[in-house]
């Protein structure tokens, strides 16, 4: 049993390097071919005018063949086919035949290594991808992009941004630490008549869901001198309505318009005195999180914590991505949980203290919802640590949560 994972890695290793020879043949060979050729014009458009081949195969061979990383070349050459309809036409036109020939043999080589280790050319890219950081991240995103086009189809609607802010700031007593959570769901859109639309959730002390529902309606002025958040809201205000699922509430679009005219924008607020010493006791651990799980199609999600400098933490704050499994949310010490980690290239980014550092494009009225909110509460801002974590085309069914410790 112990030795299967040295195998394996023996495996991988034996793969890498055959890999990163036939890149360099595939790379050498290709470029001398291009470079035999009378018309030197190494553009996609005029290549494929030459070539008779579209220009998303001549991009991509331009692109495979000039790469100094052998992977990369592997990665971004087309598959094995249209590189010999590109070798043949680039012999034709006048290119040198022994060449060609070269070329050949290493796009034979390529087809073997793909049917060798996997069950094609997408497949193998992604095997060859765990070795070139900057390929895996473009792979991913043009999957989760898919993905997010995939499940605007399926579910009929569709959000732009999903903001969760939290911050933390030592109670007046100094006995606890308070916590403030606000919460947006920006440019919801609904494109099919009927579908049932969710525009966020609480997860923590939902005994005051209520009165975060009341003071989002209220008029007035709100526990902390909020008030209505509606002006806050670039599209037409949601309104919502409320369900309770054990620990969780969760809401939902309460009209029935469909359409670019059901546009909409909604806004939470919520606040827990000595909250976080509630939060520990429910999850059992000492390393507070704030997460979102991503149930619908969403463009970007964002999620920051506004530490005060007296509870900032030697430690970092980290991203923790796992696959959602029924209504409990994975918590950083549960081990259990590891099965369902994901691996992401996203990471936290600490920008600095003050509310400057929280503006969105896609939000413009956050940073003043933000300063109101501080001036409400009779907090500076430049006392505040900010992190962030900005995710685009979050993986549908994912939970994304930034684990942000703090000092006791």
């Amino acid at each position: 049993m112990t030795d299967h994972p040295r195998a394996d890695r023996t495996k991988s290793e034996q793969l890498r390097q055959r890999s990163e020879e036939v890149g360099r043949q595939l790379a050498s060979s290709l470029h001398d071919l291009l470079a035999s050729m009378p018309e030197q014009n190494w553009r996609p458009q005029a290549l494929a005018d030459v070539l008779g081949q579209t220009v998303l195969t001549t991009g991509r061979l331009l692109r495979g063949a000039t790469n100094p990383n052998p992977l990369g070349t592997l990665i971004q050459l087309p598959g094995p086919q249209p590189l010999r309809r590109c070798v043949n036409a680039a012999v034709r036109a006048g290119g040198d035949e022994k060449l060609g020939e070269r070329a050949a043999k290493a796009i034979d080589a390529f087809g073997e290594l793909i049917l060798m280790h996997s069950g094609g050319r997408a497949e193998f890219a992604s095997i060859l991808s765990t070795w070139v950081p900057e390929s895996r991240r473009e792979f991913e995103m043009r999957r989760r992009q898919a993905m997010f086009r995939a499940a605007i189809e399926l579910k009929g609607a569709q959000q732009e941004i999903e903001v969760l802010s939290a911050v933390m700031a030592l109670s007046d007593a100094r006995d606890g630490i308070d916590l403030t959570v606000i919460q947006g769901s920006l440019g919801v859109q609904r494109h099919r008549p009927g579908v049932l639309v969710e525009v966020g959730a609480l997860e923590i002390d939902l005994e005051s869901v209520e009165d975060a529902m009341r003071l989002r309606k209220r008029k007035g002025t709100g526990p902390f001198g909020l008030g209505a958040l509606d002006k806050y809201c670039v599209n037409r205000p949601a309104t919502v309505q409320v369900h309770k699922l054990g620990k969780r509430a969760r809401f939902s679009l309460a009209d029935e318009t469909f359409g670019a005219e059901s546009t909409v924008d909604y806004w939470i607020a919520h606040h827990h005195p000595c909250g976080l010493e509630l939060l520990e006791n429910l999850e059992g651990t000492g390393e507070p999180y704030f997460y979102s799980v991503v149930s619908f199609p969403i463009h970007k999600l964002v999620i920051d914590t506004l530490v005060h400098r007296e509870l900032v933490s030697e430690k970092e704050p980290w991203l923790m991505m796992n696959w959602s499994i029924g209504e409990e949310a994975a918590r950083p010490a549960q081990l259990e949980r590891s099965l369902d980690r994901i691996e992401t290239h996203e990471t936290v980014s600490i920008t600095g203290y003050g509310s400057q550092h929280l503006r969105l494009p896609e939000a413009p009225n956050y940073v003043p919802l933000m300063r109101d909110l501080f001036g409400h509460l009779g907090y500076d801002s430049r006392e505040f640590r900010h992190a962030r974590v900005m995710i685009e085309y979050p993986l549908f069914g994912a939970q994304a949560s930034l684990v942000q410790p703090v000092r006791h």
